[in-house]
């Protein structure tokens, strides 16, 4: 694991975004293909509120390793804060397709499906969660 990953989360704990952001870039400069690095990338810019560069981000993690459920969900969660309901859900599904029994991938898409008027699956998601 490039030692800039490691950084990464110290920068983002600390609200330093752009300099976290900037750990990934110079991880991703020494391992092109680590996913973790587009991963986190994008978790500092849904952070920043830059949902475009964080679906970007979140997608070049799925290209490389496409059962990775964290950013599916991370993906799903950047959807919907771009207003693309439809995209968010399909995201939380593959999330849950990877980690079946995640209680926070289970309970979040059960809210979006709340919020989009889906109140039956909705209801079947926190039950799951439970």
């Amino acid at each position: 694991m490039p030692e800039h990953i490691i950084t990464w989360g110290i920068f983002k704990e600390k609200h330093e975004f752009d300099t976290a952001i900037d750990s990934c870039k110079q991880a991703l400069k020494a391992r092109p293909e680590y996913e973790k690095a587009y991963f986190n990338t994008g978790v500092a810019l849904m952070e920043k509120g830059e949902f475009d560069t964080e679906i970007t981000n979140q997608r070049k993690a799925l290209g490389i390793k496409p059962d990775y459920a964290w950013a599916h969900y991370n993906l799903g969660r950047a959807l919907h804060e771009s207003e693309d309901f439809y995209g968010s859900v399909e995201s939380f599904k593959q999330a849950l397709h990877f980690a079946p029994d995640t209680v926070e991938i289970l309970s979040s898409l059960g809210i979006y499906l709340k919020e989009n008027g889906s109140i039956d699956a909705a209801i079947e998601n926190y039950r799951k969660a439970l």
